[in-house]
């Protein structure tokens, strides 16, 4: 459950008070895409109140959850809304490729991995608290790799970026 988008709500006697305050965020109208929709104050005391729409086909049909955010509930899985950005310059390479990224909320636990043709894991690079990482075409031994076409992503949060392709020419 991703809380990102909720709100709290005082009841007031004053005639100006909202008691019903409908709110909608859309993230899309494309399959596994929610928003939030409304919430409802307790004219008794403060309440905190989530609602989530998932759509599961084009925007048609949603299914709405409910949470009551004053009591106790355990999150299984944080939603990420931003996908992980990354590119290498220069590409092709013949000495060092700089991978810049972009990763969403705090740099924390992230990896850069990269590949032979094969899919085998030549080189990985701890790239937490980092924007960049330069390569310079060696494996995890310090051997220079063959010429060639290369693959690299970067694991956040065990979520993977798209991959990328990168050309060393030696």
């Amino acid at each position: 459950v991703d809380t990102g988008y909720t709100w709290t709500e005082k009841y007031e006697s004053d005639f100006i008070n909202i008691y019903y305050w409908g709110v909608q965020y859309t993230a899309g109208r494309e399959p596994g895409s929610f928003y939030v929709m409304r919430s409802r104050g307790d004219p008794t005391n403060m309440h905190l109140w989530l609602f989530i729409d998932y759509s599961s086909d084009y925007g048609q049909t949603f299914t709405t959850y409910f949470h009551d955010m004053d009591s106790t509930f355990t999150a299984i899985k944080s939603i990420e809304l931003k996908n992980i950005e990354l590119s290498n310059y220069p590409n092709p390479f013949k000495d060092i490729t700089t991978i810049h990224f972009e990763l969403p909320r705090n740099n924390k636990n992230s990896v850069l991995n990269i590949y032979n043709i094969h899919g085998k894991l030549i080189r990985q690079y701890n790239t937490t608290g980092k924007k960049m990482q330069q390569w310079d075409g060696r494996d995890s031994n310090g051997n220079f790799v063959s010429n060639g076409v290369y693959f690299y992503n970067i694991n956040y949060n065990n979520i993977s970026s798209k991959t990328n392709k990168l050309l060393f020419i030696k």
